[in-house]
């Protein structure tokens, strides 16, 4: 996962940093180096956005059927 692919990820999801962050059990802060390129992002961050993310569009998809 890249920087910008992060941030994409979040704006998707309609996060704050901040609410992305307590998501996943980072800082704020550490979500603005992430995306920024100023932190890596790790493996492990990097899977838990995506599970996040089809989990919140699997909800979507119930909602709308």
């Amino acid at each position: 996962m890249t920087p910008r692919t992060l941030k994409l990820a979040r704006v998707a999801m309609r996060f704050t940093q901040r609410e992305l962050g307590r998501a996943i059990g980072v800082d704020a802060n550490s979500i603005w180096r992430m995306e920024h390129g100023q932190q890596k992002i790790t493996e492990r961050t990097a899977l838990q956005v995506r599970m996040l993310r089809n989990l919140q569009q699997g909800f979507q998809k119930k909602e709308g059927a």
